[in-house]
């Protein structure tokens, strides 16, 4: 159960926690996609949402992983690979 005292950075407190969360269900889903699209794009949005997109590098084409992953109780918020 979420404590505000245990927990006052989130069970996410920070960008190296998100990437290794999201690797975890990335590879679960799209397999390969977690190790080829790195370095990871991440970023948190209004202090609770860590967005983690994977990246190629330039002039390769096609989609990206992204993910949303709540910061204070890990949910995961959305997920999906473009095209």
């Amino acid at each position: 159960m979420y404590s505000p005292t245990r927990f006052n950075e989130g069970v996410i407190p920070d960008a190296s926690t998100a990437a290794k969360i999201a690797f975890q269900y990335v590879s679960a889903v799209y397999k390969d996609c977690a190790v080829n699209e790195q370095p990871y794009q991440i970023k948190l949005v209004n202090k609770q949402i860590w967005i983690v997109e994977g990246s190629h590098p330039i002039n390769v084409l096609g989609g990206t992983f992204y993910i949303c992953i709540e910061k204070y109780t890990g949910k995961i918020w959305a997920m999906y690979h473009d095209k």
